[in-house]
C-alpha cells in the first residue's frame, strides 16, 4: 500500500476539520463590497435566516493582522444600544482555502450605500438643503450618543456614513433610510487635556488643531462634521487645493447660496479654537437642525436615487455564497465597559481563538442563535 505524502496527510486532516466544524456554519460569505488596509467587506447571508433582514455585512481581517478589526468590534459593542451607529451582531473565525485563519465581524447591511455614494448620483449638484438637515440630524445624534461614551471617532466622512433600510428613527422617517456612522477602526478614547498622539482619520476632513497641533479630541469631529455637511451640500471637498497642498491656515469656504441657518451652523463648526466650538448636543438645539421641514420634491427625489442604489447593492447579493470553515457560531454581541488600545488587543485575540478551536474540538459545535436566526 502506497504511503500518504505529508501534503496529502494535511489535506485530509483540513478536510475532516471542515466535516467537524461544518456543524457550527451559520452563515455564507457573498461578494466583496470595498476592501482596506485592515482586509475586506464582504456580502453575508445568514443560514435558514429568521431576521427582519436579509444580509449582513462581513468585515473580515486575516488574524495576525486583525488587531485594529478586534478594537473595532469592542468599541461597536460598547456603542450598543444606538440607532445612529452601525450595529453588529458577533464575530466568527473562519479558515481559508489556503489554510490562512480570519478573523471576521457581522455588521449591519446598508443596503442604500454610503453617503458619499449618495452624493455622487445627484451629478455635482449636491444634495437640496432639507435632505441634507435630516441626515445631519442623524449624523449629529450619532455623535452625541459616542461622545457620551468617551469617544473620538477621528474618521467622520461621507464614506464612513452609511444608509440603512426599514428604520423606524423619527429624524429619518420621512426617506425611509437612517444615516448611521460607521467604520470605528480608527475611533480612541478621549483623553483628559490635550495630549498629543498619532494623527488619524482623512486629511481632508482633519481639524486645525489636528493637523497643526497633533492634537485629536471630541471637538475635531464636530469639525469633520462640518466639512461633511459641507460637501453634501456643494458635493465638492471642502478644501481647495493650493499648489498640490492645503491650507489648514483657512477655513472652508462657505457658498452664498446656502440658506442663514446653513451658513450660521457651519460656522459653529469650523471655530478654529476647539474649545469655542459646537458640540454635538448644542448643534442638535441649532434650528438649521431643529427648524428643518422636508420637502414632498426633495422627498421623492431622495427615495428614487436611494432605490437606484439599493437596487444596485441588491444585485451583487445575486452572486453566488461561499461557505467558510467556520470556527464558533455568531453569537449575540456583548457590551464591555473597557477600552484597549491595539498593542494589548492583539494579546487578546489569541487566547479567544484557541478557546473557539479547544471548544469546537472537545464536541460537535452547537448551532448558537443570532437575534433568533437558529441553524
Amino acid at each position: 500500500m502506497k504511503k500518504r505524502s505529508r501534503e496529502q496527510n494535511q489535506e485530509l486532516h483540513f478536510e475532516e476539520e471542515r466535516r467537524l466544524y461544518a456543524y457550527g456554519r451559520q452563515w455564507l460569505r457573498g461578494p466583496i463590497l470595498g476592501c482596506g488596509s485592515f482586509g475586506t467587506v464582504s456580502l453575508a447571508a445568514v443560514n435558514k435566516p429568521r431576521l427582519e433582514f436579509e444580509y449582513m455585512a462581513v468585515k473580515s481581517a486575516e488574524l495576525c493582522v486583525s488587531a485594529e478589526l478586534l478594537k473595532e468590534k469592542m468599541i461597536l459593542n460598547d456603542l450598543s444600544g444606538c440607532p445612529f451607529v452601525l450595529r453588529c451582531f458577533g464575530e466568527d473565525f473562519t479558515i481559508t482555502d489556503k489554510y490562512a485563519m480570519v478573523y471576521n465581524v457581522f455588521l449591519e447591511f446598508a443596503s442604500g450605500g454610503t453617503l458619499a455614494d449618495l452624493i455622487e448620483t445627484y451629478g455635482g449638484s449636491g444634495l437640496p438643503e432639507s435632505v441634507v438637515r435630516c441626515f445631519t440630524e442623524s449624523i449629529i445624534r450619532g455623535l452625541t450618543y459616542i461622545h457620551e461614551k468617551g469617544y473620538v471617532h477621528c474618521d467622520i466622512k461621507p464614506e464612513n456614513i452609511l444608509l440603512v433600510q426599514n428604520s423606524t428613527c423619527s429624524s429619518s422617517a420621512s426617506t425611509g433610510f437612517t444615516a448611521k456612522i460607521g467604520d470605528f477602526g480608527l475611533s480612541k478614547k478621549a483623553e483628559a487635556g490635550s495630549f498629543k498622539s498619532r494623527l488619524r482619520g482623512t486629511k481632508m476632513y482633519l481639524s486645525p488643531e489636528a493637523m497643526n497641533d497633533k492634537i485629536q479630541q471630541q471637538p475635531a469631529d464636530i469639525w469633520a462634521l462640518g466639512c461633511v455637511v459641507l460637501k453634501m451640500l456643494t458635493a465638492k471637498p471642502p478644501w481647495e487645493l493650493k499648489d498640490g497642498n492645503l491650507d489648514f491656515h483657512e477655513s472652508p469656504v462657505i457658498p452664498s447660496f446656502i440658506s442663514n441657518e446653513g451658513k450660521k451652523f457651519l460656522r459653529r463648526c469650523f471655530e478654529r479654537k476647539p474649545e469655542k466650538r459646537f458640540t454635538a448636543d448644542m448643534l442638535l438645539n441649532h434650528p438649521f437642525i431643529s427648524g428643518s421641514i422636508f420637502k414632498d420634491r426633495d422627498q421623492e427625489q431622495l427615495g428614487r436615487s436611494i432605490l437606484s442604489l439599493s437596487e444596485d447593492t441588491a444585485s451583487e447579493g445575486c452572486h453566488s455564497f461561499s461557505d467558510g470553515c467556520s470556527f464558533i457560531p455568531l453569537e449575540e454581541s456583548y457590551s464591555l465597559s473597557s477600552f484597549t488600545e491595539v498593542e494589548d488587543i492583539q494579546q487578546d485575540i489569541f487566547p479567544r481563538f484557541t478557546q473557539a478551536i479547544s471548544s469546537a474540538m472537545g464536541s460537535q459545535p452547537q448551532a448558537l442563535a443570532i437575534l433568533g436566526a437558529a441553524y
